[in-house]
Parts: C-alpha cells; sequence; structure tokens
C-alpha cells in the first residue's frame, strides 16, 4: 500500500498507526493537483512495482484520485462519474435529464465579470427566492449561503467574491422546502448493498455556533416503508449518475412521498457517521470504500439496531477558548461515541460558516426520536453553559 497525504500534523498523526502496514508514503502539496499526486508514486516507486487501485477517503480527492487511476491503468472510479459525484452544477443536469427532481439552478461563470446582472440571469432563467449561493464544486456547506430576496443576491455575492475572488464561479439554485434528510449507502454492481436513513433537526445550512448540527438516524425496522421509498429514491439518483460500484453520501429533502435531490458525494460522510454506520449497521463504511474500488470481499455486517441514534457537533465559540471535557458529557444517557476534537483550554477556530466546525462530536443511543433530541438538546445546552456562548436560537 502507497498512502499520498497532505503534510498536515493530524495527518501525521493517523499515519503514525499504520506505518507498519504501508509499503510507501509521500507527502503531497494538495490532493487537488494531479500532477503532485502522480509524481508522487514515480518518487515511490510504485508505479515501477504497478498500482492496482487508487482509492480517494475525502470529497476533493475524489476526481484527482479517478484521473490518477486512468493514467496509471489502476481500477478506480471513472473521471466522468467522478465528476458527476462533485461537480454540484454537472450532477444536477444528469438528474434533470433522468427526471430526477432537484432544484432549479443556474452556474454563473464568473460572477466578478457582471456586476449588476445576477437578478436578471436568474429571472432569464426562471428562478425565484429564496437562493442558496454556493461553490460548484464545495464540501460541508463552506462559502455557502442564503440569499432570501433577489434584491440582496447582488450585494451578496459582491461581499463574498471580494474576499474570495477565487470562488467567482458559482451556483445559484433555489432554496428547497421541507425537511432535510442524507442517505449513507454503498452500491456495487448497481445494487444498494446497504444504506442508514438519518434526519437533520436544522437544514445544514443554517447551521452555526448557534444551532448546532444535529441529526437522527433511524433504524431500518423501525421504519420500513421510509427505507423502501429512500432506497428506491437512492438508486434512480444513482443510476442517473452511473455510480455503480463505491460508498455514497447523498443529502435530500422532502418526504418519502415527494424527495428532492440535494447532492450526492461517492465517498463517506465526514464527522462521525462511520461510527454511526458501525453502530446502526454493523458496516465499517472505510473498508466498504476502499474494497468497492479493489473489488475485494467485504466482512457481512453486523445485525442492525433497532435503536435510534442521535448526533450532535458539538458547537464551537470562536476566538474564545473552550472548556468543555469528555467527561462533561459522557454522564449523558445513552452515550455511544464522544470525539472532542478541541482540548479543553484551546482556542476554538472561527470557521462559522462550516457546519463541519465543532469541539467535538457526540453520539447517543434511545428508544425514540423524541428522547433522542432531547438528550441532543442537553449536550448542547451543556457547552454553551460551559463555554459562555449565548443561549442557543430556535425556530
Amino acid at each position: 500500500m502507497t498512502v499520498l497525504y497532505e503534510n498536515t500534523r493530524q495527518n501525521q498523526r493517523r499515519l503514525t498507526h499504520y506505518r507498519d502496514r504501508v509499503e510507501h508514503a509521500c507527502a503531497v502539496d494538495s490532493y487537488q493537483n494531479v500532477e503532485a499526486l502522480w509524481s508522487a508514486v514515480h518518487h515511490t516507486g510504485a508505479v515501477r512495482e504497478g498500482v492496482d487501485a487508487v482509492v480517494p477517503v475525502l470529497e476533493t480527492g475524489v476526481v484527482p484520485a479517478a484521473v490518477l487511476g486512468r493514467l496509471l491503468g489502476a481500477r478506480a472510479l471513472a473521471p466522468q462519474v467522478a465528476l458527476r459525484c462533485r461537480d454540484k452544477a454537472v450532477q444536477k443536469a444528469c438528474w434533470d435529464a433522468a427526471g430526477v427532481p432537484t432544484a432549479r439552478h443556474l452556474v454563473v461563470p464568473d460572477a466578478t465579470a457582471v456586476p449588476g446582472a445576477l437578478a436578471a440571469l436568474t429571472e432569464r432563467a426562471g428562478l425565484r427566492a429564496p437562493f442558496v449561493v454556493k461553490p460548484t464544486a464545495g464540501y460541508g456547506t463552506v462559502n455557502t449561503f442564503v440569499v432570501d430576496r433577489a434584491v440582496d443576491l447582488e450585494p451578496a455575492v459582491a461581499a463574498v467574491t471580494a474576499l474570495h475572488p477565487e470562488l467567482a464561479r458559482l451556483l445559484i439554485e433555489e432554496r428547497n422546502s421541507g425537511d432535510e434528510w442524507v442517505l449513507d449507502g454503498l452500491v456495487r454492481d448497481g445494487v444498494i448493498s446497504w444504506i442508514m436513513v438519518s434526519r437533520f433537526l436544522i437544514p445544514l445550512v443554517e447551521c452555526d455556533e448557534h444551532r448546532p448540527f444535529m441529526k437522527l438516524s433511524l433504524p431500518p425496522a423501525g421504519y420500513p416503508d421510509l427505507y423502501e421509498s429512500a432506497t428506491a429514491f437512492a438508486r434512480r439518483a444513482l443510476d442517473a449518475l452511473e455510480l455503480r460500484d463505491g460508498v455514497f453520501h447523498f443529502e435530500l429533502f422532502g418526504d418519502p412521498d415527494r424527495w428532492v435531490a440535494g447532492e450526492l458525494a461517492a465517498r463517506p460522510g465526514g464527522q462521525l457517521v462511520a461510527a454511526l454506520l458501525a453502530e446502526m449497521l454493523g458496516v465499517d463504511v472505510w473498508e466498504c470504500a476502499v474494497k468497492a474500488v479493489t473489488g475485494d470481499a467485504m466482512t457481512p455486517p453486523r445485525g442492525p439496531s433497532k435503536n435510534v441514534l442521535g448526533y450532535i457537533a458539538l458547537p464551537i465559540a470562536p476566538g474564545r477558548t473552550n472548556h468543555v471535557a469528555a467527561a462533561d458529557l459522557a454522564a449523558l444517557p445513552g452515550v455511544v461515541a464522544l470525539d472532542m476534537t478541541v482540548a479543553p483550554g484551546e482556542l476554538m477556530p472561527d470557521t462559522r460558516e462550516n457546519s463541519s466546525a465543532r469541539i467535538g462530536g457526540l453520539i447517543i443511543e434511545a428508544a425514540d426520536q423524541q428522547e433522542c433530541a432531547r438528550v441532543l438538546a442537553r449536550a448542547e445546552q451543556i457547552v454553551a453553559r460551559l463555554n459562555g456562548a449565548r443561549s442557543p436560537r430556535r425556530n
């Protein structure tokens, strides 16, 4: 096995645990730089020995890994499929062509080149506010924002592109209504092997330090009709993108009678999704992500849980010192997993535009959705009290 990694402190720590299983390792300047990846496998000698498969484990590496696989003649996701699972506008065009419901949208190739014209462009495309504006290939809601009125679109975009001129190409879409859901699953040979259905308590685009990211993962046995409907819709969405082998993380809106596709990524979900899947379905999503590419047999899943699982991204108070320790939350009822990413005494980062910004993640287990949501709210209150955050905002 050869590992190519961006040279961060976190990646160095991760690699330490796998050194005895890695033949070659090489730092690269960016996962998005195919030239850096391609030259690295030459520098390590992996090309001489032969490369069998190329597997990405992060969103930004999905397309570069596919291109590298094609260059090396190795097993990998096809580049055209990888692009459909990365670029949101290309993805939505495929869904539109296949009759899969998704938000109406347009791509502005360079918002800085058409000052004053954005409202007219959206009107010509038949779009109506409120809008969600985002990079065409972003992740984690970074630089994603809502514009409630058409008249506010131009100044909102101008403010963002002034700070981030590299974001001049933008996707503008109508905001979806209804509940937001996420499906984490595995597809092999075009057949969905397993899937987990989760519902967000707050839409991702509304999450910030006052409204933390929370979701409930529902057991298949307790919600058979929901799982049947969600699986059928996921199959249509996957078929339209021609993703036949791989794990996926699929955000959608609405309800079982009227789903609307949001975004689909060809990689494992972030934060503690791996722990949720292990607890709910008894699967190792990282094993599945690798073996779906290599073609190796997978470990059979354990029987599914019968309980509801809840997850909260423990909220930050940007610029303040964290005073929350694992022990402050461990006594909550039903704690399954607790992962602190900001230690007590450390400064919390100012990353409010990113839904994954957190001091840690907490998973709890309960008999029903109501109890699960109650405990998550209690965890939020503990963090707010200890870190001196303002009272959580609620609808």
